[in-house]
């Protein structure tokens, strides 16, 4: 099942769930970091990219924490 949901103008999430070693685990694909908020950025386990070095011009996010 696939929950596909508007976020902001245009961004959109795509939502589904996946069985792993017995346990259901919910993904969350955002096309868009835009609105994202420094609690969404805790939650990033992976960026998928095309290569274009537009896609990572707001990588690191300006508040994010180095330790």
């Amino acid at each position: 099942k696939l929950l596909i949901i508007q976020i902001g103008e245009n961004a959109t999430k795509k939502t589904f769930k996946r069985a792993i070693g017995g346990q259901e685990v919910t993904f969350e694909v955002y096309d868009s970091t835009q609105y994202f908020t420094e609690k969404d950025w805790q939650r990033v386990v992976a960026l998928f990219v095309s290569g274009e070095p537009y896609q990572l011009k707001d990588w690191p996010p300006k508040d994010a924490k180095t330790d």
